[in-house]
């Protein structure tokens, strides 16, 4: 009889559950009941052949390898447009810097300026028409033309 009661008590429980669980159907319009459990996923077996998975990890590794060499050499390419560019920019300046020296060669040579800086740093002045020797076609050389222009200046100096 003992067993009889814990079954009849296991049966009211489980009546008790269901007239429960049907109050809560009518009121919130739910099935209430624990969700059967799911059969675990079988994880589906691979039907490439390992060969063919080998060369797709290999065509893979091949093509990150290329485009990695590709990124590397843009990488150069860009450093080498970067110098190209700053030297560019050096010509530039000493091209600039080449004009101006032959500018102020050009001023320097010029013969206004050589005439300026004689007579303010040097004291030269303009010689007098006086103080010229003309030679003409019809006189010899002498054998000592230094002596000879210093005879005829000698000579015009003396009065």
């Amino acid at each position: 009889m003992n067993t009889m009661t814990v079954r009849q008590d296991a049966m009211r429980q489980e009546a008790v559950r269901w007239i429960e669980h049907q109050r809560k159907f009518e009121k919130y319009g739910l099935d209430m009941r624990p969700a059967a459990p799911t059969p675990a996923r079988v994880r589906p077996v691979s039907r490439i052949p390992q060969k063919d998975m080998l060369i797709s990890v290999m065509l893979v590794m091949l093509a990150g390898m290329v485009v990695i060499s590709a990124i590397i050499a843009t990488a150069q390419a860009a450093n080498v447009k970067y110098e190209t560019n700053a030297l560019m920019a050096a010509n530039v300046e000493l091209q600039g810097e080449i004009e101006n020296l032959r500018v102020k060669i050009k001023q320097a040579t010029n013969i206004k300026t050589i005439e300026g800086k004689a007579q303010e740093e040097l004291g030269m002045v303009n010689p007098n028409p006086d103080a010229f020797v003309f030679l003409s076609s019809e006189q010899q050389t002498a054998d000592d033309f230094a002596m000879l222009l210093r005879e005829q200046a000698h000579e015009k100096s003396v009065p």
